[in-house]
């Protein structure tokens, strides 16, 4: 069979169906003439460091291969000399702080003696752990070193500007960092319902639920597979509890709509008692009050009748329960299901992009970025073979369309009677601000910065519901079923909205247009 390469418009088609709310317009630039560690920029110093921390994973190696049998044992005891690694890590990290490579790979060798449960109490025992049954402070101390590494070496390696230019080997580096992270809250999820939170109290986990622990690993896997790793990319959804969710109402429906089909399959055999004249070849008293009853799509059939009519339509509707007021949805169909923008050249996939909305209570941070997993981690593989200078220690292996976001005013689960169908009174952002420069005049940074809000009714079937929701201070109200009447109200609405959106922005509440460039 002939091979066929894919276009870019290809690749990001598969992207959105793998990942509905990926944005493929803020990709991440990479550069290699940057330095390959952004805090270590003078190069006979990064050989040295690097030389050093080659020599301490090469022996971690070396002890891997004599645990998997692949090379004659030396050491009687290879936790001590993981350990005794592990302290050259952190005498090497205390030393260079500021080494993000270094602090990524510590915590791989915690999770190594520890484990991916280092975050719960009493864990069953794994192969990976090398450790089965650490102290209850043991586990608890190095899980709070491991996640402050993670933490810290995301803090060095993320781009202060969603346009922002990395190394190649840093984005590898911060890939890593967020699949680490989300291993370990991914399995902490999943053992949750058998063994308690063990972390320390200053440590925001320790407060987490269930569901919220599901949520950071789908944000941290969708981060890694965002600046490079496929493995987190295809991990993102399949554990995403929303995209479970919506599985689940779909298998549900297709249950429904087989015992539907099973149902229409007798009323045809129904029908075909009756002969082609239109007389039953049932006694007439059986055939008069022939009914079938297909569910909740009844259809009522006349005996001396080869044709159906509908029956009347339920009064009483399901309610959405995810579209709510303040909800934040996507559009997928009509004029405002997307924007079409050109993506500036060398730019590739990126995990980081300004957030529309803010995640559900956190809408106190002035510059907020969205992060967008059931299959297991393989256990960490150390080392890197793919040639590069850098030192890991590594797992397994144009014109775009952007999602329309928009914020549930008024949900109208019943419909009415201009609009019999459940519906959504919506507003959104037509058109964002453009990218300044100095050199533009006044005038023109003016108008590029303008917004065009809009506000639209849309059919339930037309929406796609979020994670995130949006505080209605100062849009409760403005838009209703009469805002469509009159031209002039609609504009009023959009009026509104768009002040209410931009000191929403100027006050630093909730950037959710856009990041203000750095000069």
């Amino acid at each position: 069979m002939a091979s066929m390469d894919l276009t870019r418009r290809d690749v990001n088609v598969l992207d959105k169906i793998k990942d509905p709310e990926s944005d493929p317009s803020t990709n991440v630039m990479l550069d290699p003439s940057l330095p390959r560690d952004p805090h270590i920029t003078n190069t006979s110093v990064y050989e040295r460091v690097i030389q050093k921390e080659r020599e301490i994973i090469l022996s971690m190696q070396q002890l891997e291969l004599q645990l998997a049998g692949l090379r004659p044992k030396t050491v009687a005891e290879p936790v001590q000399e993981y350990k005794g690694l592990l302290s050259k890590l952190d005498d090497f990290i205390e030393e260079y702080p500021n080494y993000a490579s270094l602090r990524n790979n510590r915590v791989q060798a915690l999770r190594r003696l520890y484990g991916d449960t280092m975050l719960l109490a009493g864990p069953p025992a794994t192969p990976q752990r090398l450790i089965q049954s650490p102290e209850p402070a043991e586990a608890t101390q190095h899980a709070r070193i491991a996640l402050e590494d993670i933490d810290m070496s995301i803090a060095l390696l993320t781009p202060r500007t969603v346009f922002g230019a990395m190394s190649p080997q840093a984005a590898k580096t911060l890939s890593l960092a967020y699949t680490q992270r989300a291993a370990i809250y991914h399995t902490s999820a999943k053992l949750m319902d058998d063994h308690a939170v063990q972390v320390e109290e200053s440590r925001r986990e320790a407060r987490w639920t269930k569901l919220k622990f599901e949520e950071a690993a789908s944000h941290d896997f969708a981060f890694g597979g965002r600046y490079g790793n496929e493995i987190a990319k295809g991990l993102a959804v399949s554990t995403n509890p929303t995209a479970k969710l919506c599985g689940q109402m779909v298998r549900e429906a297709m249950k429904k709509d087989r015992r539907k089909g099973l149902l229409r399959i007798l009323a045809l055999l129904l029908l075909l008692a009756i002969d082609p004249r239109g007389r039953s070849t049932q006694p007439d008293h059986q055939s008069k009050d022939r009914v079938s009853d297909l569910g909740d799509d009844r259809t009522v059939f006349d005996a001396t009748s080869t044709s159906a009519r509908p029956a009347s339509p339920p009064t009483a509707q399901v309610k959405m329960k995810f579209l709510k007021v303040g909800r934040v949805a996507i559009i997928t169909h009509g004029r405002y299901a997307g924007k079409k923008v050109r993506m500036p050249r060398g730019f590739r996939e990126s995990p980081l992009r300004p957030a529309l909305f803010p995640e559900e209570g956190n809408t106190d941070q002035p510059n907020t970025f969205e992060r967008d997993v059931e299959k297991p981690m393989h256990p960490p593989q150390i080392g890197n073979d793919d040639g590069n200078e850098h030192v890991y220690l590594d797992f397994a292996p144009t014109m775009l369309t952007l999602p329309s976001q928009v914020v549930i005013i008024q949900p109208v689960d019943s419909g009415n009677k201009a609009h019999p169908f459940g519906h959504a009174l919506v507003a959104g952002i037509e058109r964002y601000p453009s990218k300044i420069t100095r050199r533009m005049s006044k005038t023109r940074q003016e108008k590029r910065n303008k917004i065009k809000p809009f506000v639209k009714l849309v059919n339930y079937n037309h929406l796609m519901p979020t994670r995130y929701t949006l505080e209605l201070e100062g849009l409760k109200g403005v838009v209703s079923n009469d805002t469509f009447k009159e031209v002039t109200q609609r504009e009023d609405a959009k009026k509104t909205v768009k002040k209410v959106l931009e000191e929403r922005y100027t006050s630093g509440k909730n950037r959710w247009f856009f990041t203000p460039l750095r000069f």
